[in-house]
């Protein structure tokens, strides 16, 4: 994100947008993976 915006400032806002959603993606897939771990090792007892 630095790199586009030093290329082209006019750009942040629409940037900004798409890296807070692929950040937001990223933290719900690995949450998932967590309670799936979970889940997993609840089962095995």
């Amino acid at each position: 994100m630095i790199e586009t915006v030093a290329c082209q400032p006019e750009a942040e806002g629409r940037v900004g947008k798409y890296v807070w959603i692929g950040f937001a993606l990223v933290e719900a897939i690995a949450l998932h993976g967590l309670v799936i771990a979970f889940i997993i090792m609840g089962l095995r007892k």
